[in-house]
């Protein structure tokens, strides 16, 4: 934008010059035509006749034109001023727009300038705070691996922990039994949560697992009520967690002695006193609330507690 303002001035300034250097020279002409005026002028003088001849009047007529043509040099002398002023002016306003002209152009570098080192400081900030945020996430990221890394393992150390109280509750083979994997979880969670059927079944389960020959037999008919007061049974329906606990109890006695087994009321049995027991009168098993323990020789050591109708 300024470069455009300057050359416009330029183009001015030179038509100006060009103007002032025509006045001047038809100025010039007109000075040589007054001087060769004032020659024949002169000429006339000394030559002057009577004014009433002829030659007087064609005089006076040249003198006439002669003071036009003074007037109009007058004049062309004053235009001439004016244009030789105005063509001053014109080179004082030229030195004065050059030097605006200059001054504005020092500003506008200073201006770059100012704004090129807020730039570059505002990328240096930029950058910093670029480095900063990214060490930042870096060190949030190894955190958070970090984190999952010690929940993964806190998560396995509790389930090899789980897995070490399933083989102590439930014995060996019990405990990896794949068919009763989700009766087990939800007996091992209701006794984290304090459930006193779920912790009352554990803690019979335990003593079974410790138990020798001597104890076994009375703790088997715990162990039975226990597990339907946990588990009631009212319908004849396959539990896998009831077959493989009495699984799991022929294991035991085999392996401490004893020979003892259990035998599993169903509901809708016909009642038997010498294998049932039950408060109420009825001849068929409504609800199973214990089972029933038999010897070696497979006589009932203890009867099944029941409902009956």
């Amino acid at each position: 934008m300024a470069d455009t303002s300057g050359d416009d001035l330029a183009q001015q300034r030179e038509s100006l010059l060009r103007q002032k250097r025509e006045a001047l020279q038809r100025a010039s002409d007109v000075d040589r035509q007054i001087m060769e005026l004032d020659i024949e002028v002169e000429s006339e003088k000394q030559a002057e006749e009577s004014p009433s001849s002829p030659q007087s009047d064609a005089r006076l007529s040249d003198r006439d034109s002669l003071g036009q043509v003074i007037e109009m040099l007058t004049a062309q002398e004053e235009r001439g001023a004016a244009v030789q002023q105005l063509v001053q002016t014109i080179n004082q306003t030229l030195g004065e727009s050059g030097e605006t002209q200059r001054q504005l152009i020092a500003n506008m570098d200073n201006t770059i300038g100012t704004l090129a080192n807020q730039l570059a400081a505002l990328h240096q900030e930029v950058r910093a705070e670029f480095q900063q945020t990214a060490s930042s996430r870096a060190a949030d990221e190894d955190s958070r691996r970090r984190s999952e890394q010690a929940a993964g393992q806190a998560a396995a150390e509790q389930q090899r922990r789980l897995a070490q109280w399933q083989n102590v509750i439930f014995g060996p083979a019990l405990a990896v039994d794949p068919a009763t994997a989700d009766v087990r979880q939800q007996l091992v969670d209701q006794l984290l949560d304090g459930q006193p059927a779920a912790c009352n079944l554990v803690g019979q389960l335990l003593q079974v697992q410790a138990a020798g020959a001597e104890r076994l037999p009375q703790l088997l008919q715990d162990l039975g009520e226990a597990y339907y007061a946990w588990r009631p049974k009212s319908e004849d329906v396959v539990d896998p967690m009831e077959q493989a606990t009495v699984a799991m109890v022929a294991e035991k006695t085999e392996t401490v002695g004893g020979g003892n087994t259990l035998e599993i009321v169903r509901p809708g049995d016909r009642f038997d006193s010498s294998r049932h027991d039950s408060k109420a009168r009825g001849a068929e098993v409504t609800a199973v609330h214990g089972w029933i323990v038999l010897r070696s020789n497979g006589k009932v050591y203890t009867r099944a507690r029941v409902s009956v109708q």
